[in-house]
């Protein structure tokens, strides 16, 4: 696969299926893994933007991100396998339905077999803004009151996962670092994002994103610089991950 001249992996793998009599197509590069390649990490980002909408946020950015990433590991001999996938079907009106590409790529993983050890879902990982209206209600208590930060959004049974990645993550970024651990009604709101089919099935699973994420409107600037340090410093958590000892 090369993306302007750039080796982004040897192969890439597609997971088609239909909705509604349409084609939907699921696309992933993978690294395969060594003494542990049965084990694997998973990243992933939505390739699709709202209908009428330039989609320069969402998910354009969590895009880019995505494919700096696979080039970065392109040549990498991991112990666990790490699968980079593109989704499709991430918003409105198939996001957090049957139909969406992560509900679609999670019965992949099922009939693979492999033990997924972590699950990172990009979603609007560009904008950063400093002021913004009120956080939605049903999260306000979990955020910090105002940006720019970087939020990690997990399940309360991805908690280790969330602890094991705030902390590498906080020290590399100038950004603030903002770990929630949503529980009870609360957790409802993860429920149209595509990291949730992810967290349904069990798979120890973060929601990663700017704080530009929780504003109704996608028509924020994405900050290039920030994202550029973001995603460098997710290269350095996947690769220790990916190598445990």
């Amino acid at each position: 696969v090369i993306l302007k001249g750039h080796v982004i992996a040897d192969v890439a793998f597609i997971q088609g299926y239909e909705v509604e009599g349409q084609a939907a197509r699921n696309v992933w590069v993978e690294v395969p893994g060594g003494k542990r390649r049965n084990e694997c990490i998973v990243v992933a980002a939505h390739y699709d933007a709202p209908q009428g909408q330039a989609g320069a946020n969402n998910n354009a950015s969590s895009v880019a991100a995505l494919l700096a990433l696979a080039e970065n590991f392109v040549s990498e001999k991991p112990v666990l396998t790490i699968r980079f996938a593109f989704l499709t079907n991430g918003t409105p009106p198939h996001g957090g339905t049957p139909h969406s590409g992560g509900a679609q790529f999670v019965k992949l993983l099922e009939r693979e077999g492999d033990s997924v050890r972590a699950v990172f879902y990009l979603d609007r990982i560009g904008a950063f803004p400093s002021e913004h209206p009120p956080f939605p209600e049903k999260i306000r208590s979990y955020l910090p009151s105002k940006g720019p930060f970087l939020s990690l959004l997990a399940g309360e049974s991805s908690i280790p996962l969330l602890k094991q990645a705030a902390e590498p993550l906080s020290r590399s970024l100038s950004l603030t670092v903002h770990q929630g651990a949503l529980g009870g009604e609360a957790a409802s709101w993860l429920q149209p994002f595509g990291s949730s089919p992810f967290q349904a099935e069990g798979f120890p699973t973060l929601l990663i994103g700017g704080n530009g994420m929780f504003l109704a409107s996608d028509g924020l600037p994405v900050d290039g610089v920030q994202l550029a340090q973001v995603t460098r410093s997710l290269a350095t958590l996947v690769r220790v991950l990916s190598n445990p000892k």
